[in-house]
């Protein structure tokens, strides 16, 4: 790293920081849970994931995720396993659902504090942990049940293993095993960060080890042509194509070569890899089989690498998407990116600055090069983008290079942009929800968010580099505390899943169908009793219920008045309505009307 050592580094480098790192891993668990058992799941991920759970914990199944019965291809099985285990122990609730992304994100912390600190002594790591805690991007995933904090612990552990590996280290074989052991894990949680690993790989390679300028260059045109190619519609399989053929030279190069043959074996691959696979394949194969290939065709197939060649949802970007993404994403510090990777990149000739370097611009490449673009995409760098902050901020404090009166106005001016879009967005909600505890929760989170920028703003601009972290870590506490324990739970009289659940479970008899028609959101199967007896499209429910003499209980949305009718043709004599249940189902602000109706049996006709 380019940070001048000071006489304690040593120590610093060698020493645990133990009290430090527990304080903040308590601090992150705070963060991260606190005001999760008063927010009910989000549509859409989190809703998948926890109806899932709910409905893998109903059947007692540890094997193949499901929604409304029908297996879920979306993820890998690792986060489900880790929900299931809190369940278990603390029942089916938000909290127990979200703890293990809690834990999750609170390990990636320490982890990159272990990462930071060999690299740039005890401040640097004190800093590189605060700064991810409170990144945006990890804040939210670290408060969610997905899969992506898992992801990011397990791949945070993987770079951890490879550097130490890097090193040269005694007792070889352990962190050789950790690294794959990690890397299993990773293919549990996504399968994605066996791509994102290979492209750190071969991004060191490059910085490390510089090809010709020829290759170079010609290596940098088609990663610039594949980037433009995923925003052209019918050219979505250019930067896939370009990704693979790459990855494939690089991997042929390393393996051609007497010092490339020996990294592998340094670095274990001949019983890694093998080991990783078993990892994955010990669930992958049975549930294959369960499912007659499906996990293997549609989850491998279609959401996995269909998403790198199709936008998946409708998920899409430009070229460079991921620059400004990244920024806000890794908010209230990615205003320090630009300062930061530019102060890297001069010292790019570094050992440890080309690895963090390499585990930044590797994953930028494959997200860049995938037509299906999210902010998130790019979570498994940040903890690299926090120890270059951190570093960053480091030879700021130490003088060792000056904070310009540029960087300060650039940094300064990109926070305050942020903290700007989010209170005008709490100005919005407030206007939108006046009259309810809403209102005065969003109007909070306006103000909040208007003083923090203010505040943070001004010192950077005028303060001392020592006060930088402090004070934006505390606004951005604030800003979250503000957010996800005041706006969100006053939110909740708005929802309509809890709502609709809650009236459904009072009125359901034993024995009654449950049918659902044109509602399919995950997060109202979540909070409904039971999964459905029943789902599908009008006609086919009401063939289906013509042909049935049990009672059924029908739920229905009430913005097409036809649709009841249909369901209800040539047997109307037989239902009645039992009620109306409206709300929102976020992330959009229109409120939604849902029918219930009951379709009597044929000894119990209704009397008018």
């Amino acid at each position: 790293m380019d940070v001048e050592r000071r006489p304690s580094d040593a120590g610093d480098v060698a020493g645990r920081d133990w009290g430090f790192r527990a304080l903040l891993f308590a601090a992150c668990l705070a963060l991260y849970l606190l005001g999760s058992s008063q927010q009910s799941v989000f549509d859409r991920d989190e809703a998948r994931f926890s109806l899932a759970a709910k409905e893998m914990s109903e059947r007692g199944d540890w094997l193949l995720p499901s929604n409304f019965g029908e297996p879920r291809y979306n993820k890998p099985i690792l986060s489900y396993w880790l929900a299931l285990a809190s369940t278990r122990v603390l029942g089916m609730n938000e909290s127990a659902l979200r703890l293990p992304s809690a834990l999750c994100g609170a390990l990636a912390v320490l982890f990159t504090m272990v990462v930071a600190q060999r690299m740039g002594g005890r401040r640097v790591a004190r800093i590189a942990g605060v700064v991810l805690a409170t990144a945006l991007y990890v804040v939210i995933e670290a408060r969610s049940f997905t899969a992506d904090a898992s992801l990011l612990a397990a791949t945070t552990l993987s770079f951890l293993a490879w550097q130490r590996l890097r090193a040269g280290p005694e007792h070889r074989h352990r962190w050789q095993l950790l690294l794959w052991t990690s890397i299993g894990l990773g293919l549990l949680a996504k399968v994605v960060n066996v791509a994102f690993v290979g492209a750190v790989a071969c991004a060191l390679v490059m910085l490390e080890s510089p090809p010709a300028t020829r290759i170079r260059n010609l290596v940098l045109a088609a990663v610039v042509a594949g980037a433009v190619a995923t925003a052209v519609p019918g050219l979505g399989a250019v930067g896939p194509g370009i990704l693979a053929i790459v990855a494939t030279a690089f991997v042929a190069a390393s393996l051609r070569r007497p010092d490339g043959r020996a990294a592998w074996r340094r670095f274990g691959a001949h019983w890694g890899v093998p080991l990783a696979l078993a990892m994955l394949l010990a669930w992958g194969i049975p549930a294959a089989l369960a499912t007659h290939g499906g996990f293997a065709s549609e989850g491998l197939g279609h959401h996995l690498l269909g998403r790198t060649v199709t936008p998946y949802e409708g998920h899409s970007g430009w070229p460079g998407y991921y620059l400004v993404a990244t920024v806000i994403a890794f908010f209230p510090w990615g205003a320090l990116l630009p300062a930061a990777l530019a102060n890297a990149w001069r010292h790019r000739g570094e050992s440890d600055t080309a690895y963090l370097l390499a585990w930044v611009l590797g994953p930028l490449v494959v997200a860049e090069l995938t037509v299906s673009k999210l902010p998130h995409y790019m979570l498994v760098t940040f903890p690299a983008l926090a120890i270059l902050a951190a570093t960053l901020v480091e030879s700021r404090i130490l003088r060792v290079r000056a904070w310009t009166r540029f960087e300060r106005t650039l940094e300064a001016t990109l926070f305050g942009i942020v903290c700007v879009c989010v209170a005008a967005i709490g100005g919005y909600l407030g206007e939108r929800f006046v009259g309810a505890p809403a209102h005065a929760a969003a109007l909070v989170l306006a103000t909040v968010s208007l003083g923090v920028g203010i505040v943070v703003a001004f010192s950077w601009l005028h303060g001392r580099p020592e006060t930088q972290v402090p004070i934006a870590a505390v606004g951005a506490a604030a800003l979250w505390l503000s957010a996800f324990v005041g706006l969100l739970p006053a939110l909740e009289q708005e929802r309509l899943s809890p709502r609709l659940g809650a009236v459904v479970a009072g009125i359901i008899e034993p024995g009654e169908q449950l049918v659902l028609c044109k509602v399919g959101e995950s997060s109202i199967g979540f909070y409904l009793p039971r999964t459905p007896d029943l789902m599908g499209d009008p006609d086919a429910v009401a063939r289906k219920l013509r042909t049935s003499t049990g009672d059924a209980l029908v739920v229905v949305p009430d913005d097409d008045r036809h649709l009841l009718a249909r369901i209800q043709s040539g047997d109307a004599a037989r239902w009645e309505t039992v009620g109306v249940v409206e709300g929102l189902i976020l992330p959009s602000l229109s409120v939604r009307r849902i029918q219930l109706a009951r379709r009597h049996g044929a000894d119990d006709v209704p009397t008018t």
